[in-house]
This record gives C-alpha cells, sequence and structure tokens, in this order.
C-alpha cells in the first residue's frame, strides 16, 4: 500500500497502549505520487493509524451502496440499506458507491482512496473530494472474470498520516462471459436385446462446470449427474425415453434418445437348403435359402472361402454365367441371436464345342498316308465325326482322321463336327492327291550382294518341280521368320545383316537348298579421331595423324591449304625440317567404295617463326577500322590472322609480296578488343 511518508514506528510504538477499534490488513495499494510502497510489517502501522483516529474521536468510516446509478439532476438511486458487499456477473455492469461517513478528521477532510486489488474489469476513483460530493467514489465496469474478490479499501489526506480502512467482498459470477452449453455428441437410439448392457453418452461444450441430470420418460433418474448413463441388465420394461439436460450459469442444452429392448431372440434355422445347379454358359443361375428365427435375418453368400460382395438376400443371382463362375456357393444366416452356415450348393457351367486348331489343307502324291487332326475345347465328353464330301465316313468318332494309301479319288473335302450336350462345332480341310509329282529343282541360284549400309538387298531364286513349291529361307543355319517367297529383300540393311542366305525349296515330293549367297554391307569413311594442331621448332619433324573407321579398303589424300599434297597417301602425314613456308592448315581426305569424308583442320605453327621473319608496324585507324603494316621475306605469301581472345584465330586474308611488305586493312566491323598475328605460307 502507497502512504505518505512518517515516522510510523514511532507512532506505532506510542500507540501500542490504546485500544485497538479497526485493523486494516493490506497487501499492496496504488498511492499518490510521493507515497511509497509499504511492507507488511508497516502495514501493522497503518491499523493502529487507524484505531489513533478512533480513540481521538474520529467518526471516519467506509461503507457503500451495492449496484447504485446517477440519475438525472443528480438525484441518486440504490438499494437504501446498502449491504458492506457487491456482487455482478460476467459481462453486466457493475457500479459500486463508496460512502466515506464523516471525512473531516481533525478538520482535514479524506481526499482520496486506494486499494489493494480489483476483478478484472473494474476500476475505482481514487480522489474522493473529485466525486460525487464529500467522502464519495465509485467502483465501475464490467466483470471480466468470475470469482471472489476482497478489496480492501484505504481512504486518507495527503497532509496528514490519518487513515481508514474498509474490506469490500465483491463476488463476480458468470454471466455474459460465460457459454451456455452447446450439445455436440447427443446420445443415439439403440435396439437391444434383454439382459444387455447399455450405455447413453452425451458430449456438450459450455462453460465450466456443467451439470447433467438424465431423465427416463419424463422422470428423473436418481444418481444420474454424469455425462455418461449405464443401465445393465435391461429388459423390456426399459424401453423408452432417455433424456439429458446439460446446464451451466449461462443456460441449458437438451437432447434425447429412445432405448428399443426385444425380448431374447431365437437364432437362425435354415429350412431349405440351396441346390446344386448345372447351366449353360452365358444362361442365368439363382440359389435361394429359407431360414426362421427372430427377425431380423441377414444373409451373406460365400463362394468357396471368399464372401460375395452385395450378396445379403435370401437368394444369389448370376444374369449371364460364365466358366469364372463356377465352384460352390453357401449362405450365413445371422441374427441377433447367432448365425448358422448352410450345405454348399455346385455351380457346373457348360461349355460348347469350340474349335482351337482346325485339320489342315494337304497336297500329297498317290500312295501317301494322310492324317487329318483337330483340336477343340468344350464341356466333356466331347463326341467326333468325321465326313468326305457331305457322307460320313464310318468309325471315324476321335480327334484325328487317319488315311493310308490315298489315290486321286481321296480327293476332296473332309469335314468334322465337335458335339457335347450343349453344342457342336465343325471344321474342314481339304485333301489334294496328285497321280505324280516331279522333286524341286534350283534353275537360278541366289547370288552374292556387296552393299551400303542403309541400302536395299533382296535376294531371288528360280525354282523348277510339281507345284505348289514352298520356300523357306536361311540366314546362316537360322529360319528367317516370314521369309517363305522365292525372293528374300531388305529394305535398309545394317551391319547385323551381313551374312550367308540360302533357302530351302520344297514340294509334295521333296525339298532341294540352294547355294549360299553372302550379304556383305559397305560402310562409308569416318572421322574418328581428326589430326590435332602442331607447333614446332624451325628445323624439326611434324607428324600428323588421323584414325578413321568404315568398310576397307581406306584411302588417304593429304591436303595443305588447300592444296594436294603429292605422296601424302597414308593416315599420316610427317613433315622434315619444317620452315616458315610449312605454316598452316592442314587436312586429310579419306574416302572408300561408298563415300568420301575431310577432317577439320589442323594448324602448323612454327614456333618462333613470325618474331624472327616477320614484322607488324604503322598500326593506325583508318575510318573507324584498322590498318598496319605486314614486313618479312619478299616473294612471299603472308597470311593474316585475327581473335578476340588470343584463343580461337580466324583467317582474314593471304598476300603475296614481291618486296617483302604488305598494308593490310582489316574492314571487318571493330569489336572491343582484336589481336592479329601474320604467317608466311607457301
Amino acid at each position: 500500500m502507497n502512504v505518505r511518508k512518517i515516522p510510523t514506528l514511532v507512532l506505532a510504538t506510542a500507540l501500542q497502549v490504546l485500544p485497538i477499534c479497526r485493523v486494516a490488513c493490506v497487501n499492496q495499494a496504488i498511492a499518490p505520487t510521493g507515497f511509497a510502497i509499504v511492507t507488511p510489517w508497516v502495514a501493522g502501522a497503518v491499523a493502529l493509524l487507524g484505531s489513533y483516529h478512533a480513540v481521538s474521536g474520529a467518526s471516519a468510516s467506509i461503507s457503500g451502496i451495492a449496484l447504485w446509478t446517477r440519475v438525472t439532476n443528480g438525484t441518486l438511486a440504490g438499494p437504501v440499506c446498502p449491504p458492506a458487499s457487491a456482487t455482478g456477473t460476467v459481462g453486466q455492469p457493475l457500479v459500486y458507491k463508496i460512502i466515506l461517513a464523516n471525512p473531516g478528521t481533525m478538520n482535514q477532510q479524506m481526499d482520496y482512496y486506494n486499494y489493494d486489488t480489483l476483478p478484472p474489469g473494474l476500476t475505482i476513483n481514487t480522489n474522493v473530494g473529485g466525486a460525487d460530493g464529500q467522502g464519495t467514489g465509485f467502483i465501475t465496469g464490467t466483470p471480466s472474470q468470475t470469482g471472489v474478490y476482497t478489496v480492501t479499501l484505504l481512504a486518507g489526506n495527503l497532509n496528514w498520516p490519518q487513515t481508514v480502512t474498509k474490506a469490500i467482498p465483491i463476488t463476480v459470477s458468470g454471466g455474459g462471459g460465460a457459454t451456455a452449453p452447446a450439445i455436440t455428441g447427443p446420445p443415439v437410439n439403440q435396439t437391444v436385446t434383454a439382459g444387455t448392457n447399455v450405455s447413453f453418452n452425451v458430449a456438450a461444450t459450455g462453460t465450466a462446470p456443467l451439470i447433467y441430470s438424465w431423465k427416463f420418460n419424463t422422470i428423473a433418474i436418481a444418481g444420474a449427474t454424469t455425462s455418461s448413463l449405464q443401465l445393465t441388465n435391461v429388459q423390456t420394461t426399459n424401453s423408452g425415453n432417455y433424456s439429458v439436460t446439460v446446464a451451466n450459469s449461462a443456460g441449458s442444452a437438451s437432447a434425447s434418445a429412445t432405448l428399443t429392448v426385444n425380448a431374447a431372440a431365437t437364432g437362425p434355422s435354415i429350412t431349405a437348403q440351396p441346390q446344386s445347379l448345372t447351366v449353360s454358359n452365358g444362361a442365368a443361375a439363382s440359389f435361394s435359402v429359407t431360414a426362421s428365427g427372430t427377425a431380423p435375418l441377414s444373409y451373406q453368400w460365400v463362394k468357396g472361402a471368399s464372401t460375395l460382395t452385395g450378396a445379403t438376400n435370401s437368394t444369389y443371382s448370376i444374369a449371364s454365367v460364365t466358366t469364372n463362375d463356377a465352384g460352390s456357393y453357401s449362405v450365413v444366416v445371422t441374427n441377433s441371436a447367432g448365425s448358422i452356415g448352410s450345405s454348399s450348393a455346385t455351380l457346373t457351367v457348360l461349355l460348347p464345342p469350340s474349335i482351337l486348331t482346325p485339320p489342315q489343307n494337304q497336297t500329297v502324291q498317290a500312295g501317301t498316308n494322310v492324317s487329318f487332326t483337330v483340336a477343340a475345347a468344350g464341356s466333356t465328353p466331347l463326341s467326333y465325326k468325321w465326313s468326305f464330301n457331305g457322307s460320313a465316313i464310318i468309325g471315324a468318332a476321335t480327334n484325328s482322321l487317319q488315311l493310308t494309301n490315298v489315290q486321286t479319288t481321296n480327293t476332296g473335302t473332309y469335314l468334322v463336327t465337335v458335339s457335347n450336350s450343349v453344342g457342336s462345332a465343325s471344321a474342314s480341310a481339304t485333301l489334294t492327291v496328285n497321280s505324280s509329282a516331279t522333286k524341286p529343282s534350283i534353275v537360278t541360284q541366289p547370288q552374292s550382294l556387296t552393299v551400303s549400309n542403309g541400302a536395299a538387298a533382296s535376294f531371288s531364286v528360280t525354282a523348277g518341280g510339281t507345284t505348289p513349291l514352298s520356300y523357306q529361307w536361311l540366314k546362316g543355319t537360322s529360319t528367317v521368320s516370314a521369309a517363305t517367297n522365292s525372293a528374300y529383300s531388305i529394305a535398309a540393311v545394317t551391319t547385323n545383316d551381313a551374312a550367308s542366305y540360302s533357302v530351302v525349296i520344297t514340294n509334295s515330293a521333296g525339298s532341294i537348298t540352294s547355294s549360299v549367297a553372302t550379304l556383305t554391307v559397305l560402310y562409308p569413311p569416318a572421322i574418328v579421331t581428326p589430326p590435332q594442331s602442331l607447333t614446332v621448332s624451325n628445323g624439326v619433324n611434324a607428324n600428323f595423324t588421323v584414325v578413321a573407321g568404315g568398310s576397307p579398303p581406306l584411302t588417304y589424300l593429304w591436303r595443305f591449304s588447300g592444296g594436294a599434297l603429292a605422296s601424302a597417301t597414308s593416315s599420316s602425314l610427317t613433315i622434315t625440317n619444317v620452315q616458315p613456308g610449312n605454316q598452316g592448315d592442314y587436312t586429310v581426305v579419306v574416302s572408300n567404295a561408298v563415300g568420301v569424308v575431310t577432317s577439320p583442320a589442323a594448324h602448323l605453327t612454327l614456333q618462333g617463326a613470325i618474331a624472327s621473319s616477320l614484322h607488324l608496324g604503322n598500326l593506325q585507324p583508318a575510318s573507324g577500322f584498322w590498318s598496319f603494316d605486314v614486313t618479312g621475306p619478299a616473294q612471299t605469301n603472308y597470311v593474316i590472322w585475327t581473335s578476340t581472345d588470343l584463343s580461337k584465330w580466324a583467317t582474314l586474308k593471304t598476300n603475296f609480296s614481291a618486296s617483302g611488305t604488305v598494308h593490310f586493312t582489316d574492314s571487318n566491323a571493330p569489336a572491343p578488343a582484336k589481336f592479329y598475328r601474320a604467317t608466311l605460307s607457301p
């Protein structure tokens, strides 16, 4: 508590012998400027100061009027008999009028209030004289937090150390600051069998504390005061409506649920089992079961050991069966008292016959044995019948028909019919019997070929003999797929096609194999490793080398500054005793039977040649460009080079100088930086 600095200890000692009429217990207060905080032991002295006032005849005291309000024209309104305490509600305005009786003490009016604490949201005027008349103050505001608060008031005078205290209880309850209950999870309707334990639960939000009360058909259930209602061993008499009310200081909310208690159920029993079925592929199939027991009954059909999705009725139907539907079927019937499984019913799906591999047409020579065979599928047993030109063949009742020593009279159509209990299928083949035949002979053999990579290539053969003749081309010893004509062509050959080729020709009298023809595939030349630029000293040897690929033989021709070098026809070029005239670009032309390729240029530089033989001078601008003189040996070609980075050089011009001096002007657009050099050329 802040009070004016006074010799409190001295005064407290003097007052020990006086009667004590009033004691103030202050922990902390807010004081006007110039006051200090009083520690707990000083508070005792303050209490004694209050006693001093009473003993000395001072009649100052603090009381108050709760819920006081000011009305028009200064008329005051409020309880006539005010309590010495106040109550308020969170979120609701509160005004408490503080009355200081007989404020004048020792000819000095009390002119300020202090306090130790206030409920959150409330304030107090501390200047008594400036309030509503002498000795009156106010605690005002809107409480924001519930609780019971003891507000210790202190009235005093700045000029005298006299004070008077009063403890005012203020109780703040929930109100506008509290949230009414809301049901977020209501109890759920339930249907159970007698003897079951039942639990109803409710979830609610709102300002705590929440109070729960449960009712059964509007009658309160004793002791049911939590969010969960537990019912044990319920009977049919427990059927009805269960409601719950959740309340707090701001309101209440209710919800209800219905409990239906059925008498003890009878487990299911099956009175008619599902029956096995045999149906044709594509037909409909339906299984059914008849069961009794306490309703409701639920059904779940099973195929083998797998549950059938959506098959939850007493009947399970398939609109159009396939072989995938064949299997065993059963159903599990369930109610609240238990479950029972039916016996299994088998679904057999019959497939009509289908021809997988029909008999094949054949052409043979008289006296040959012939066999026709058919492969069929379908539900067994399958039966077979063969006919010749429409007439049944007696005894031909298997999938194979054997004919021995056929003659031309056996030429015709052979038909087989495959049948089972749900249908039939037929297929036929033609037999041609020739009286005699001549074996194949080759008139023109296939010829070897040499072609470029990517070009077309074609082998052909001409053969004689009894027709029909069949052909099969071979690559090495391997059969070439789909190569069954007298000619075999490749649209764009690659090195993978290079090989030996032959053809086997066959007819009814035998076969013959052609001679071998070779396919050679040529590749044009390609530069694998180009010659590299060299820098050598005057008088030494320089060697350029190229690595090339392509079909052999490869020929080489080296060139210097565009001109061919006589006798330079190998993969390497050696220049002996290099002189300034040997400086320049060297390329090599590589060729074979199917193409020609030229290597990138390799430059030969004579180290120190420029410094000793050539000089650049008289550098000057010329109409925005540069010009300079090149001086060197007479009767010599000078090559002028330029660069912007001293790394990559480009040829500008080659000049012949009879006198040894050439004036050169660079007519190209200037760069931020340009470099020039000159070399000698033959």
